[in-house]
């Protein structure tokens, strides 16, 4: 009873591959951005993260929302996500 049904997962695990893909995709951009931030004498490596995460940010947190969802859903706890959030937090 506590089964996620296999069509569920087939097109959670679809929506991870997808936003890995957006992430390949925009990697080189961000990458880009990155580095032509850093053009000036005077940049930082924040400089650099700026500009990276700039691009980078929203496809990161899509990936991020997906493998929350999935741990939830493929855990038989109620608490699984919650566990999974607070081992980010450390």
């Amino acid at each position: 009873m506590d089964e996620v049904p296999k069509n569920k997962n087939k097109n959670l695990l679809l929506l991870i591959y997808l936003s890995l893909g957006l992430n390949l995709i925009t990697a080189p951009l961000a990458l880009f951005i990155g580095g032509m931030a850093t053009d000036p004498p005077d940049s930082t490596q924040l400089d650099f993260l700026k500009g990276f995460l700039f691009i980078q940010a929203i496809p990161l947190f899509i990936l991020f929302i997906f493998l929350a969802w999935y741990s939830i859903r493929k855990s038989k706890y109620a608490y699984a996500g919650i566990a999974f959030f607070c081992l980010l937090s450390y």
